[in-house]
């Protein structure tokens, strides 16, 4: 395990080909709302301005 992981670590066989793509829709007066970087919405300082 340990040798095939420093295989695809070292050598990178694998690629990601497609990525998935969410949209979002919001409200111009909803601020504070953070989106991380695998989609995951943050709504603890999320406010209406």
């Amino acid at each position: 395990m340990r040798r095939a992981e420093e295989f695809l670590m070292d050598e990178m066989p694998i690629i990601p080909l497609c990525f998935n793509r969410f949209y979002f829709l919001s409200r111009k007066h909803l601020k504070g709302i953070h989106i991380s970087p695998s989609t995951d919405l943050d709504f603890r300082y999320a406010y209406f301005e």
